[in-house]
């Protein structure tokens, strides 16, 4: 994917989430590179502070968009810290 669409899909993706998840205060997209040049899955990490009585927490997800099965995974990586 070239940087264009990348940042095209990171802004749509941290926009999607403020409009649909008003729990988080703050919403950080960004990608990570796969490893294997044979991959084809797009990989991504959503960076969020949420909303929390009584302090905010942070939040982090690593996330997985395979485009043959179409299936997406997302695994928390931190919370709070």
């Amino acid at each position: 994917m070239d940087i264009m669409r990348r940042n095209q899909f990171i802004k749509q993706l941290e926009n999607t989430l403020k409009t649909y998840e008003p729990r988080f205060k703050s919403v950080k997209v960004s990608f990570i590179e796969n490893v294997e040049s044979v991959d084809r899955t797009l990989r991504f990490r959503i960076d969020t502070v949420i909303y929390a009585d009584p302090v905010p927490e942070v939040v982090i997800y690593d996330s997985i968009l395979d485009s043959v099965t179409r299936s997406v995974s997302v695994k928390e990586l931190s919370y709070g810290r």
